[in-house]
């Protein structure tokens, strides 16, 4: 105990330690995705494009354990090695199907999209911080940060 009792109050900062930052306020999901919203009209294609293949992914896996089932019960315990084909014909198209949607998961469609409206979202951010609008219109459509 001793030593976990040294190490619990090396690791903790001090009462009066002044490099301690407040913790931020809370924020809403609501809030946020009402803040984030406009700024993915041109990558909404692209994030559904990706939720839908986050959706494929475990449906593959899961197709996967069921042919795993079917091999067991239909090659190894009757030792009937001629049902064996289909079935592998069928895992090989599923795991290059699910490589291709986990590839295009992590790479482009939910990847690029949220690189491009952060970086759409720090450039109009400061934009609307360093300059004002110039007409009625864009000050409208500006995007306003309050802290």
């Amino acid at each position: 105990m001793a030593l976990r009792s040294r190490l619990h109050r090396f690791l903790r900062p001090s009462a009066h330690d002044s490099r301690i930052v407040e913790q931020a306020p809370a924020v809403a999901a609501a809030e946020i995705v009402r803040r984030f919203w406009p700024l993915t009209r041109p990558y909404r294609r692209w994030i559904a494009l990706g939720l839908l293949l986050l959706l494929v992914v475990p449906v593959i896996d899961t197709v996967e354990i069921y042919l795993f089932k079917l091999v067991v019960d239909d090659v190894l315990v009757p030792q009937e090695l001629s049902a064996l084909f289909p079935i592998a014909a069928a895992y090989l198209g599923l795991a290059l199907f699910s490589a291709l949607a986990s590839f295009g998961t992590s790479t482009s469609p939910l990847g690029w999209a949220s690189a491009s409206c952060s970086t759409c979202a720090r450039s109009s951010t400061a934009t609307s911080r360093c300059s004002a609008p110039t007409s009625s219109a864009a000050a409208a459509s500006a995007i306003c940060w309050r802290g």
